[in-house]
């Protein structure tokens, strides 16, 4: 039970700040051509996902940051070569 408290914790700092920059972005222009809506959307997604893992790490959620701990793992570093 406390796992999914921190898990909605989490995922409702992050779509709240997610939901303030689309409101943000949408008050720029009202009806934008699509590129500048695709540029939007992929900011507010970027933005939604990179506080997700903040806030998940922060809680320790060990679930969260165990798969980002392997998916990073798998990424072409520059120290590896």
């Amino acid at each position: 039970v406390r796992f999914l408290a921190r898990l909605a914790l989490a995922a409702g700092v992050s779509t709240a700040a997610a939901l303030v920059l689309a409101h943000l972005l949408h008050g720029l222009t009202d009806t934008p051509p699509w590129p500048v809506a695709a540029v939007q959307a992929f900011a507010i997604t970027l933005l939604d996902v990179v506080i997700f893992v903040v806030m998940a790490r922060f809680l320790r959620l060990s679930e969260v940051t165990s798969v980002i701990d392997i998916v990073a793992g798998r990424l072409p570093s520059v120290r590896r070569g």
